[in-house]
């Protein structure tokens, strides 16, 4: 019996010694591994953060998490996790917390925007991933990328571009960018809708088919001018001529082009305005003050009109009453 039970004895150690080593080593690596994960936590200079995905609460973050949002460790650990966030932007929390639950393996990306402890805002790339401990508990990793400055610039950027866009609108300037050679290129809507086409897609065109002359005179001149843009004869051409508009009405555009390069290509890149009322407008005040100037002419009273001391204007009633001509009294 007792040789039976030393045989046995030394059978399973022979059999579980291979097996409680290769466990001993898994134990060490999984120790070891979570060591260097924990050192890479700490260390990182990107903020991180852990949490319980069941509970939402923070379970650790590292220093430089502690450092951008502005709280400590401490005040970090067992925070929930939805403090971070503005409360307008509760919803958006609830939908990226439901994402990561219905894919809980696969990593999620999002840019949200986060409150710091100082009540300020910070717009972040966070990376969400899940980990395993060697306990078996879950818990989920966050990484960090502070993306305000840049998202304030794009922010900025568009509301300039919206203000543009805006001021071509109110004074009916468009642009266009063509291909000197082929002359088709791109139009800006505003463009388009000053020549009665529609505008919504930004398909290339080209230019003769947006650009029509209310005449064959002025067809026949503009195509001169852009052929000598593109040959290089000229640099940039500056013109008034009447284009056919909405309905078929002549419009009185403002058509300036400039020839550039770019890409080691030649393009005709310009603006057209619309200054029909406004040529208009000059007309009717130039015809008034003619008007003016012939009533004034005419008038038996005399008319003397001063700036300070000095006599600017003096109808031929007023020279009379002096007895000298009216240039003399000028000045």
């Amino acid at each position: 019996g007792v040789a039976y039970m030393v045989g046995t004895g030394v059978l399973l150690y022979l059999l579980l010694r291979p097996l409680v080593e290769r466990l001993l080593e898994a134990q060490r690596r999984i120790t070891d591994s979570e060591a260097r994960y924990r050192e890479m936590f700490e260390c990182n200079t990107s903020p991180m953060w852990t949490y319980d995905p069941e509970s939402l609460r923070i379970v650790d973050a590292n220093p430089a998490a502690s450092e951008f949002l502005g709280w400590s460790r401490g005040e970090l650990r067992g925070m929930e996790l939805h403090m971070l966030w503005p409360a307008e932007s509760r919803g958006h929390f609830d939908e990226g917390i439901a994402a990561i639950r219905a894919a809980p393996g696969q990593p999620c990306a999002r840019i949200d925007r986060l409150r710091t402890s100082d009540g300020s805002f910070r717009d972040v790339e966070m990376r969400s991933s899940e980990l395993v401990l060697s306990d078996g508990q879950r818990i989920c990793l966050i990484v960090m990328h502070d993306r305000t400055a840049e998202l304030q610039s794009q922010r900025s950027r568009e509301h300039a571009m919206s203000r543009l866009q805006e001021a071509q609108r109110l004074a009916r300037l468009g642009s266009f960018e063509v291909d000197a050679r082929t002359r088709r290129g791109h139009f800006s809507p505003i463009l388009l809708r000053l020549v009665d086409q529609a505008g919504d897609d930004d398909r290339p065109r080209a230019l003769e088919e947006v650009l029509v002359a209310a005449n064959a005179d002025t067809q026949s001149r503009l195509e001169h001018m852009l052929e000598e843009l593109g040959a290089g004869q000229l640099q940039k051409m500056d013109v008034l001529l009447p284009f056919l508009g909405a309905g078929g009405q002549e419009r009185l555009l403002r058509v300036r082009v400039q020839r550039v390069e770019e890409d080691r290509r030649w393009i005709l890149r310009g603006t057209a305005q619309d200054v029909t009322e406004e040529q208009q407008t000059r007309r009717l005040l130039g015809e008034r003050e003619q008007q003016f100037a012939e009533l004034m002419r005419i008038l038996p009273d005399g008319v003397m009109l001063l700036s300070g001391e000095y006599v600017i204007y003096a109808n031929p009633a007023c020279a009379g009453l002096f007895g000298r001509r009216t240039e003399m009294l000028l000045g």
